[in-house]
């Protein structure tokens, strides 16, 4: 954390349950409050994933970090790994929410979220930019996992941050929803940091400036098309049509 936010880093992303299975008892409390320290020191947002008691229910928790070292958030995870729940005793969350920050507005998700669209999807729907992923997926589900981001970034139109586990082969990654040249940086097995500076700028225009809805009867065919191969990225969220899902 400390050698991330020395390169300027304006949040930190740990994997999931980063300290292991301990269950914590407050938010915030002695863990949280060393986080807090670092954040506050380099100013940096922090995301914490652990297990967290809430009176009598344990969760899977991101915890959000604002840049003075308090608790901005908790995202509770919402699909839980299939032995979370009788092996574990954790309860499943039951909202995606949305978190704003002084840079733009992000989602937190949780390992086998990541897995199901309807998580991505309804973070966007709500207005997220860049949705961060803590995880510890183990094999074999881990090794599609950059194609999860990619298409999660695609469809959904967001920048995707994936913090795995260290025993992980393909699971830290960030991406990018272009067409072409998604990855923006990945690394392997081992104990890594993983940095990269998102343009959320670009991403707002091209969410709303897109050719696809520029292009009007009138203009030629040959025009039309120049521009749909300048259309660098899409997600479609104007021709969704829930009512039938």
């Amino acid at each position: 954390m400390e050698q991330a936010a020395k390169r300027k880093a304006d949040i930190v992303c740990l994997p999931e349950l980063f300290t292991g299975l301990k269950v914590i008892s407050e938010v915030p409390g002695a863990e949280i409050d060393s986080l807090g320290k670092i954040a506050q020191q380099f100013n940096t947002y922090v995301i914490a994933p652990f297990y967290v008691r809430e009176q009598e229910k344990v969760f899977n928790c991101s915890v959000l970090i604002d840049r003075r070292g308090q608790v901005h958030g908790i995202y509770r995870k919402v699909h839980l790994w299939p032995w979370e729940s009788p092996v574990f005793d954790i309860t499943p969350g039951d909202d995606f929410p949305v978190f704003e920050l002084d840079f733009g507005v992000i989602g937190l998700c949780i390992c086998h979220d990541h897995q199901f669209p309807e998580t991505a999807r309804t973070m966007v729907i709500k207005g997220a930019e860049i949705v961060f992923c803590s995880t510890r997926m183990p094999d074999p589900f881990q090794i599609p996992w950059l194609e999860f981001s990619r298409i999660r970034s695609l469809e959904n139109q967001v920048f995707i941050v994936s913090a795995g586990a260290s025993f992980n082969h393909c699971s830290t990654h960030i991406v990018a929803p272009r067409f072409t040249g998604p990855v923006v940086a990945s690394v392997g097995l081992g104990t890594h940091i993983l940095a990269a500076a998102l343009d959320l700028k670009w991403l707002r225009q091209q969410r709303r400036e897109s050719p696809l809805y520029k292009i009007p009867k009138a203009v030629p065919s040959e025009e039309a098309a120049r521009l749909l191969q300048n259309t660098e990225t899409h997600c479609f969220l104007n021709e969704r049509r829930p009512e039938c899902y």
